[in-house]
């Protein structure tokens, strides 16, 4: 039954351009603590039959199937592209809490503190702050919601970057024009509307082929954070 299955995943990828391929699962390795939870969780519970391998190419297969050069000509090209883009000003943020902080300033307090300053005073997806944000190796505790949960010294740096980088979350809404800053709220709304549309589309990912269930329990989560920075956003235009 097993080798039935391995020719079948192998009929199915050999229609994608091999380097191509490679180069996705290369890619969705970045999801092998996912990986390594599901097996923790089946391994308890229950039977388990995919290799890491056949999760990773089975996720690469879905963005192939939406455009075949997908990790060549998309996904590296713009994760480079945000990564340059945000690279000068957060060497400019972690010299200067580096500064400022002198010997006790380590590398995972800067690391947070960046984190939520860009995550609280980012001003869309075009800004810099995004732009850190999106990039940013640091990832919070499950049950942490602002840098208060990071600890004093992260707090501290914080605070140190919002009297000295404050300004920069202005950007976004100055460029705006008086009558942008009247439509774009309804656009924020119109764009959250249409995400949440899409994660009902989805439905639940109990509902879909086990080979697929995480990777779209993945998309949800994306969804999920495309939807709170946008009402996030929303909540800095005064209707009063």
């Amino acid at each position: 039954m097993q080798s039935i299955s391995i020719f079948l995943r192998k009929l199915a990828a050999s229609k994608y351009d091999p380097k191509e391929l490679a180069l996705g699962k290369k890619t969705e390795r970045e999801h092998k603590g996912t990986v390594k939870k599901i097996r923790d969780d089946v391994k308890k519970n229950g039977k388990l039959t995919l290799s890491d391998d056949d999760v990773f190419e089975s996720i690469a297969t879905d963005h192939l199937d939406e455009h075949s050069k997908y990790y060549s000509e998309i996904l590296i090209p713009a994760e480079k592209g945000a990564e340059k883009k945000a690279s000068g000003l957060k060497t400019e943020m972690v010299n200067h809490l580096k500064s400022w902080g002198g010997a006790e300033a380590n590398d995972f307090d800067i690391e947070s503190a960046i984190y939520w300053f860009a995550n609280d005073y980012h001003g869309g997806q075009d800004s810099e702050l995004y732009s850190i944000l999106s990039t940013s190796k640091f990832e919070p505790g499950p049950t942490h919601r602002s840098v208060k949960d990071e600890g004093e010294t992260a707090e501290m740096m914080y605070e140190e970057l919002e009297k000295k980088f404050k300004h920069l979350s202005k950007t976004a809404n100055d460029q705006h024009s008086e009558d942008d800053y009247i439509t774009r709220p309804e656009n924020i709304i119109s764009q959250i509307r249409n995400l949440k549309q899409e994660i009902r589309e989805i439905g639940s990912p109990a509902g879909w082929p086990s080979d697929i269930q995480q990777h779209m329990k993945n998309k949800m989560n994306e969804i999920s954070i495309q939807i709170k920075s946008l009402e996030k956003e929303l909540d800095r235009y005064d209707f009063n």
